[in-house]
């Protein structure tokens, strides 16, 4: 695998997930944190044997749902 500063994030075809550390990549966080939220269910996962999975349309859904709107000027 290559080192988490190569990791190249191509859009995923159709059905494609994404390893823990692809997906802390895309989220700009550490796979620790992304490992916390998985444990806390904060966010959506797969589960695929011992694997954790992540699907590239469920991390966008977790960025919308955590992006706080600007406030327009009166």
């Amino acid at each position: 695998m290559p080192p988490r500063a190569l990791l190249r994030l191509e859009p995923m075809p159709s059905g494609g997930l994404l390893t823990l550390e692809a997906a802390a990549a895309y989220l700009q966080i550490s796979p620790g944190t992304l490992k916390h939220w998985v444990h806390w269910r904060k966010i959506e996962h797969v589960k695929i044997g011992k694997f954790t999975r992540f699907k590239q349309a469920a991390l966008d859904r977790y960025i919308s749902a955590q992006t706080v709107a600007a406030v327009a000027d009166e």
